[in-house]
């Protein structure tokens, strides 16, 4: 999307397909840190947080 708006002049297209792309970068990111934290940065966590739904929610809680 970005390479073809930027290729026709559409700027409203290159906009919206960088903008994903910075949206996703922005959730990887926040994932892998979450995924790296060492377990003594972690403290005592729920049953909850602890697994496939934990790692998802994670880094969109303080």
């Amino acid at each position: 999307m970005v390479l073809r708006g930027i290729g026709r002049l559409d700027m409203g297209l290159a906009t919206v397909g960088g903008v994903g792309i910075v949206i996703l970068a922005i959730i990887l990111d926040r994932l892998t840190q979450a995924v790296g934290r060492d377990s003594r940065s972690r403290g005592n966590r729920r049953w909850y947080t602890t697994g496939p739904v934990g790692l998802l929610t994670r880094p969109f809680i303080k």
